[in-house]
């Protein structure tokens, strides 16, 4: 992708030149007046020579034109950089997906061992005369769909690991494990300052506002058009019968009778209107983009948090908790308080929870992965500013008697 658009590149900039040179000589030979024939005293060589044709641009046509192409250029550079950023946005969602990979990896290993716990439980029961022996069969088919849950995360693993080496062009690179967590915090963002970055910055923004600058130039091309261009030709000869040099010249300018290059004229008035409309379509299109990148990522970071700090260790500590007080007071026992349904519902609770917990960070890393790619950055988490030098001490006035 970034090698296509920088070959695209080298397109406009010859492009930009060709348009900018001057139209080539035609150069040949001429003769006038020659009498050949049967009858040898009638031949007669006449007038034999050579000639050359020129056609001489307006002034200022040929600037004009390669300035119009320049913006072509100029845009073609400006999609090097558009390439640069989708391809760094491509590694950085495959990044994330491969860091979201390895959290599954944990979570479902946590799940099956949660699952493989509770069935213990119930077969436990089962021995003891406590349970009827299909009571259990429940619980094992949920453990046995918690081991495929946890294979199915190791494959989506190592899929979104081939993904990303592909991403970066290595997709030879074995399985490693990265840098950085998946719960690390998220970067902040000021919505303002982004979105006055973006109506600033942003590659769709600089394309369009340089197409307005390229139909404007073309205005003034297509008006400077309506003046003809000068065609000459020059003929050098030799006249046999008269015995001397001849010289010709001819000057031509096409009459602009009917063809004043009205509608090319017009047509580049329009193209000024179009695309004024079109950078203000385009700046309204990332604002609701960004809009929605925003909303996204504030939620489901307030969401992930949540359910880091505070719902998935509550609902981890009820659900020990209830293993803890059935092993010593089961509900079946007299006196006990705590059923063996109490256990099984809070292993659901805990489990929804954690794939909750999955999902917002899913999104909200993809979000953030979105607002990179609109903001146009660099980098993730941008380097602090330095810190202002410190001021400067005066020195110490002296003492008021003179005494040092």
């Amino acid at each position: 992708m970034l090698r296509r658009a920088e070959a695209d590149a080298g397109v406009a900039y010859g492009q930009m030149i060709q348009v900018g040179l001057h139209p080539n000589p035609t150069a040949g030979y001429e003769a006038d007046q020659w009498q050949p024939g049967p009858n040898p005293a009638k031949h007669n060589a006449g007038q034999q020579g050579a000639y050359v044709n020129q056609l001489i641009k307006f002034p200022g046509k040929l600037s004009l034109a390669q300035a119009v192409a320049r913006f072509d250029y100029i845009n073609a550079y400006v999609a090097v950089r558009r390439a640069e950023v989708d391809v760094a946005t491509a590694v950085r969602t495959n990044y994330f997906q491969v860091l979201l990979a390895q959290k599954g990896i944990e979570v479902t290993t946590a799940l099956s061992a949660m699952a493989d716990e509770v069935y213990q439980i119930q077969l436990r029961q089962m021995a003891a005369g406590e349970a009827a022996g299909y009571e259990p069969l429940q619980l094992y088919a949920q453990a046995i769909q918690a081991r495929n849950a946890l294979a199915l995360a190791q494959a989506n693993y190592r899929a979104n690991w081939r993904q990303l080496t592909a991403a970066i062009g290595r997709p030879d690179l074995p399985l490693a494990p990265l840098a950085g967590s998946i719960e690390m915090p998220a970067p902040l963002v000021d919505p303002e300052a982004a979105r006055a970055q973006i109506v600033e910055t942003h590659t769709d923004v600089l394309t369009a506002r340089n197409r307005i600058l390229q139909a404007q130039t073309n205005l003034r091309l297509q008006k400077l058009n309506r003046v003809p261009d000068l065609a000459t030709n020059a003929v050098v000869q030799y006249d046999h019968v008269a015995k001397n040099p001849q010289f010709n010249l001819q000057l031509g300018l096409p009459l602009p009778v009917w063809d004043r290059n009205q509608g090319n004229i017009r047509s580049a008035e329009y193209q000024i209107a179009s695309n004024t409309a079109a950078l203000t379509a385009t700046e309204n299109d990332l604002t609701g983009r960004l809009a929605d990148a925003l909303g996204r990522y504030e939620a489901n970071r307030i969401a992930a948090a949540n359910y880091r700090e505070k719902a998935l260790p509550a609902l981890t500590q009820a659900y020990q908790g209830l293993i803890r007080r059935y092993q010593q007071e089961p509900a079946d026992v007299p006196g006990g308080k705590v059923a063996f349904n109490d256990i099984v519902v809070a292993q659901q609770n805990l489990a929804q929870a954690l794939q909750s917990y999955l999902s917002a960070l899913t999104a909200q890393w993809q979000a953030v992965v979105d607002l990179a790619a609109l903001l146009q950055v660099d980098e993730l988490y941008p380097p602090a500013p330095p810190a202002p030098p410190a001021p400067a001490v005066p020195p110490m006035p002296p003492p008021a008697d003179g005494k040092k």
